[in-house]
């Protein structure tokens, strides 16, 4: 039988290791490891124990930051139309981009359709480079 490996929280609690949980549960540990690392004198073993320990931490909190970033880019993805719709995460964070269009005509109605994706797939992109940036900008803060 295959174990799903769960991350232990320093209460006991076992949360998903990709989860906001595991996120906060890794900065009170990396913050408690920085405070005992800095009470060893400079050049220990022990200093060098929590140097590596710290290492560590801060390689899984990373790898969650940016797995957290692109599920939140991909709760906003492009329909087969072109059009943006929102997927809900039920977080109460805004519903924005709402619109679909569903209308399928003749062969120069499909060709419009066609030059109005692109230019709103590119338009798309802008508005997705600039979420990105927004929300690079709340994870480093």
């Amino acid at each position: 039988m295959k174990k799903i490996k769960q991350h232990r929280t320093i209460l006991g609690d076992l949360v998903d290791p990709m989860s906001s949980e595991c996120l906060e549960d890794l900065n009170v540990r990396i913050e408690d490891a920085t405070f005992n690392r800095d009470c060893c004198p400079h050049g220990s073993a022990n200093r060098t124990h929590y140097n590596g320990l710290l290492n560590m931490l801060r390689k899984h909190r990373k790898k969650i930051n940016k797995h957290l970033a692109f599920e939140e880019l991909n709760n906003t993805d492009l329909d087969e139309d072109g059009a943006t719709s929102y997927v809900s995460t039920g977080t109460g964070q805004g519903d924005a981009f709402a619109s679909k269009s569903s209308s399928k005509s003749s062969d120069a109605g499909d060709s419009f359709l066609r030059s109005s994706t692109a230019s709103a797939a590119s338009a798309q992109s802008k508005i997705l480079e600039s979420n990105l940036k927004d929300l690079w900008l709340r994870i480093i803060e």
